[in-house]
């Protein structure tokens, strides 16, 4: 937080706002920078930043989060097709690897029967 919202004269003078800290003997120096009015500062503009109800990219968020929420369910339904496969030790590949042919694998035919029952899956 301090290197990205910290102001250009304290990158000369702390290494949290510059360069960056690697002087583990001097330990006690991250509970002082902690501690210090520019960290809170610092700290204040990237939670009034982070905030998505108040940030000018709330629609980005929306759409990151209706996005991930998709992708998550067509996981679940892939893993458990995989799943399925594995735990009777069934080969996934067939001859061709095209939905909708004859020989595709037993990968793809079981999301096509699934896909027949599940609108989600099918739109997909």
């Amino acid at each position: 937080m301090c290197k990205l919202f910290g102001s250009d004269q304290q990158k000369n003078q702390s290494p949290f706002v510059g360069t960056g800290f690697s002087n583990w003997k001097k330990s006690n120096k991250i509970e002082l920078h902690k501690n210090s009015l520019e960290h809170q500062n610092a700290t204040t503009k990237w939670l009034v930043r982070s905030n998505t109800k108040t940030s000018v990219n709330k629609e980005m968020c929306r759409q990151i989060l209706v996005e991930r929420d998709y992708w998550i369910q067509i996981f679940k339904r892939i893993t458990t097709v995989i799943k399925f496969l594995a735990i009777r030790g069934l080969p996934l590949r067939g001859d061709h690897e095209i939905f909708g042919v004859n020989n595709n694998g037993n990968y793809l035919d079981l999301l096509e029967l699934i896909a027949n029952v599940d609108p989600f899956l099918k739109t997909h």
